[in-house]
């Protein structure tokens, strides 16, 4: 697997998992995981979490939205009403961090791209 590859089929998608790799390049998955690391360290893609990547700012041709980033993260999730109404700019306050809710979990995860308060 190839970087160049990777990105004609994958550029246009603003993040993309370890099995659609595997779908695409019909390689052994030890064999994309270890191409999957490799460009990591180099700085070509980042990992947002374990199995689920972007490509580094030089290279992405999609906008990453940072609620989409949110869904995809914490998946079910639904983002906070006090985020919503930041978006909305019906409170003057602005959010600096995406506030993705679920039941199960909470904490803060804090990635290259954004900060994400977990609320229970």
């Amino acid at each position: 697997m190839k970087f160049e590859q990777l990105l004609e089929k994958l550029g246009d998608h603003p993040m993309f998992d370890f099995a659609m790799v595997c779908t695409l390049f019909e390689e052994k998955k030890e064999t994309v995981r270890n191409g999957l690391s490799r460009l990591k360290r180099a700085g070509k893609i980042l990992e947002l979490k374990r199995g689920l990547y972007t490509f580094a700012e030089p290279y992405r041709r999609a906008t990453l939205n940072a609620a989409y980033i949110a869904n995809m993260l914490y998946a079910p999730s639904y983002l906070s009403e006090r985020w919503a109404l930041s978006w909305y700019s019906v409170i003057p306050e602005k959010l600096h961090c995406i506030h993705p809710s679920r039941r199960d979990r909470h904490g803060l995860l804090r990635i290259a791209l954004a900060c994400f308060a977990i609320e229970p």
